[in-house]
């Protein structure tokens, strides 16, 4: 998962708003989809988002024995 920035124009004025972007393969290639839009954030803000979206990206990527799937999904 990544921050994307998006871009908006509303009364003649660019507006910059941030959304949470998850990265998948389709039979068509590589796709993103949008987790959760995020609106204006600040670089604190931003950072914080990074370290949880890292975070649970690490969680479902780790491989619990015996079972198929991955933690976290079904």
């Amino acid at each position: 998962m990544y921050l994307r920035r998006c871009y908006r124009k509303k009364d003649g004025k660019r507006h910059g708003y941030w959304a949470l972007v998850e990265s998948y393969r389709s039979s068509r290639g590589p796709r993103q989809r949008v987790v959760a839009y995020l609106g204006e954030m600040d670089a604190a803000g931003r950072l914080g988002i990074r370290q949880q979206a890292a975070g649970a990206v690490a969680v479902s990527a780790r491989i619990v024995p015996g079972r198929r799937t991955a933690v976290g999904r079904s």
